[in-house]
């Protein structure tokens, strides 16, 4: 049978050329191995670049894009297929029932939900697919470090959130883990219309201070989650991470690199807010003010050139 790769990575237009030479290996790869992409649509940063570059090697590529953001000019207009959702969950639900495999290129706050979110899933027993961060440069090495090494499981967890994380260097490493990755014993495909999420308790939780405490997937997922929301504007509620211990430390250190290479701007730092203590936290929260960011002017930018 066919398989389709679900693609996350960056939407800036102004990251490292290594990283834009990755996405575009990436996307003819899968189309000389006849695979699908699926991706969200957009003609911006490394999401334009891979599925371009998986169209004109001769490769199927399927956009998935929120209806209000039909008449954007940030849109692919070439692709094999777009499907129009309500909104942005509804976006990341179908992104999964589609996918067989997920693959995580550099990217931001966004990126780092989508990826966290399989895994969360899989925890829970309700997925049995993998999520491979394409590592390269070691863009993803303090989050792979932390998911190892800190991150906690869910309570009651059916299944190890690691089992089904894989990472990799470069395209033909990815490639060739996906193809020897086993679905780990008693796992199966839940095919669940509406998957567990956090979105509406953080959008519909007022300006309520969300502070993050224990390590876990779920707190670091839902940190993700909540992040990505607050730079599309979505909510304004303050977010405080506490970092006892440098549990969070590996974040917090991703985030700045992140930022350095553009995938989140300089004002997505200020997003959030962390301390060693709940009494510092709780005071640094009250001074987390809400920032506007502008996404088109600072990271999205012009459509990438296709230089093969």
């Amino acid at each position: 049978m066919k398989k389709t790769y679900t693609i996350y990575c960056g939407s800036s237009g102004h990251g490292p050329e290594t990283h834009k030479k990755l996405a575009i290996s990436l996307g003819k790869k899968t189309a000389l191995n006849n695979i699908d992409i699926c991706y969200g649509g957009m003609n911006a940063g490394l999401m334009y670049l891979t599925a371009e570059s998986c169209l004109r090697s001769g490769g199927t590529v399927i956009g998935v894009i929120p209806k209000k953001l039909k008449d954007s000019e940030r849109i692919h207009t070439g692709l094999t297929k777009m499907i129009m959702v309500d909104d942005l969950w509804q976006r990341k639900q179908k992104m999964y029932h589609l996918g067989d495999a997920f693959i995580a290129l550099p990217g931001g706050y966004g990126t780092l939900d989508e990826a966290l979110e399989i895994l969360y899933w899989g925890a829970m027993g309700l997925s049995n697919k993998p999520l491979l961060f394409l590592n390269a440069g070691n863009y993803w090495s303090n989050i792979i470090n932390m998911l190892k090494n800190k991150t906690q499981n869910i309570p009651h967890a059916k299944f190890n959130f690691c089992d089904f994380m894989l990472t990799a260097d470069n395209v033909d490493e990815a490639f060739e883990k996906l193809d020897k990755w086993q679905i780990p014993d008693g796992t199966k495909h839940q095919n669940i219309p509406d998957l567990p999420h956090f979105e509406e308790e953080i959008i519909n939780s007022n300006d309520t201070p969300l502070i993050i405490l224990e390590n876990s997937i779920d707190n670091i997922y839902k940190l993700s989650t909540a992040l990505t929301l607050k730079q599309l504007g979505a909510h304004k509620r303050p977010i405080g991470i506490l970092n006892s211990k440098n549990q969070y430390q590996d974040f917090i250190d991703w985030a700045k690199t992140a930022q350095k290479q553009t995938y989140i701007t300089k004002d997505c730092l200020k997003l959030f807010t962390h301390a060693q203590n709940i009494s510092e936290l709780q005071e640094k929260v009250k001074d987390n003010k809400y920032i506007s960011i502008d996404l088109q002017n600072e990271k999205w930018g012009e459509k990438p050139k296709f230089n093969d």
